[in-house]
């Protein structure tokens, strides 16, 4: 048996749960947390893995520290909760724990997941002992025959589990796990035991074995998907900021918030906004109207209630603008204040908050 050290992309020690009854959630209330529940992996073998070939993952070789984070999109600014029990079942490895309570997003994908959303659960592995299968060999790994070529991760570490809304080849988790880098495993080739000897030491070897796979996706390939998936990230929060809300977005931006997360923010602040503007318009209505000419059909109201009058249109905006101080002292252009109420009448906005 070969023994080396090879350097392989972290994406490759990602792993999507297999569709099924894999993911489940328990109500708290005030007192007691949220619960989940998440059958980390079953025991049985990948057939056809975009890196390892057919991969097995030999459970009783996982280790993990007391407490694994639970992640959004394998992305560790996005915490949702944390795993502090495991056990091995005959559905496979089990992993349960708890939401984290002050945590916005861990909230919303919780109410999500209860409203029908399809999360998947993806493992983030990383192998610390590995063994190669070659072509026309088998392994026997959790009860179950693996056939050649591939691996078995004979021993693993379990960094963290997350929710994803993708799976674990979305643009999200790939950003956040080629920053990571190439990761050190150990591999050991196993001399195959039931094929005939070959005839000379010059014969080439088959290109069906396993470490043809390395090439399937280079880490420049990685590393460039991930930036154009940061760059995918940046355009969608601006584009979801209006011009008022410039240094919210940076703070966005800068921070590292997925889109989704960075909406809901967005959303709330342009309800705070909504909220005042509508306590500004209802103070500004109580004042006294003028009484008039009252021998004539001339009207008896302001200019300024005359322009509230208006059916709502980009004219009504530009005139309330105009003559509201208040107005303008809140969105300091007709554009800004025109924009942001036809997002209101068109309800872009709105479903957001």
């Amino acid at each position: 048996m070969t023994t080396q050290t090879k350097q392989v992309p972290a994406r490759a020690c990602v792993f999507t749960l297999e569709e099924g009854d894999t993911l489940q959630l328990a109500a708290g209330d005030e007192k007691k947390a949220a619960t989940f529940s998440i059958v980390a992996n079953s025991g049985k073998p990948i057939a056809n893995h975009w890196f390892w070939g057919n991969l097995g993952i030999e459970l009783e070789g996982i280790k993990a520290k007391k407490r694994v984070p639970i992640l959004m999109d394998h992305d560790p600014a996005q915490r949702i909760g944390y795993s502090d029990a495991r056990e091995l079942t005959a559905k496979g490895l089990i992993m349960q724990g708890e939401f984290l309570q002050s945590s916005t997003l861990a909230a919303q994908v919780r109410g999500e997941s209860l409203d029908g959303f399809p999360f998947e659960a993806s493992v983030n592995l990383r192998p610390t002992k590995i063994e190669r299968i070659p072509e026309g060999e088998t392994a026997t790994v959790n009860g179950h025959t693996l056939a050649g070529p591939g691996h078995v991760f004979r021993r693993s570490e379990l960094r963290e589990v997350s929710f994803c809304a993708l799976g674990a080849d979305s643009n999200t988790s790939a950003a956040a796990l080629a920053q990571e880098g190439d990761v050190a495993v150990e591999l050991h080739d196993t001399p195959p035991m039931n094929k005939p000897e070959t005839k000379g030491a010059d014969q080439a070897p088959s290109p069906t074995t396993a470490a043809a796979p390395a090439a399937t996706l280079s880490t420049d390939a990685i590393r460039a998907e991930a930036a154009a998936a940061e760059r995918a990230r940046i355009r969608g929060i601006r584009e979801l900021a209006t011009a008022e809300q410039a240094a919210l977005c940076d703070e966005l931006v800068n921070a590292g918030v997925a889109v989704e997360a960075a909406a809901v923010r967005l959303a709330a602040d342009l309800k705070v906004r909504h909220e005042a503007m509508r306590a500004q318009l209802a103070a500004s209505s109580d004042r006294a109207l003028s009484p008039g000419n009252r021998g004539t059909e001339q009207p008896s109201s302001t200019p300024l209630d005359a322009a509230k009058a208006l059916p709502d249109s980009p004219e009504k905006w530009t005139k309330l603008f105009e003559l509201d101080p208040q107005v303008r002292a809140e969105w300091h252009s007709a554009a800004a204040f025109s924009a942001y109420q036809e997002s209101l009448a068109l309800g872009t906005r709105g479903s957001l908050a």
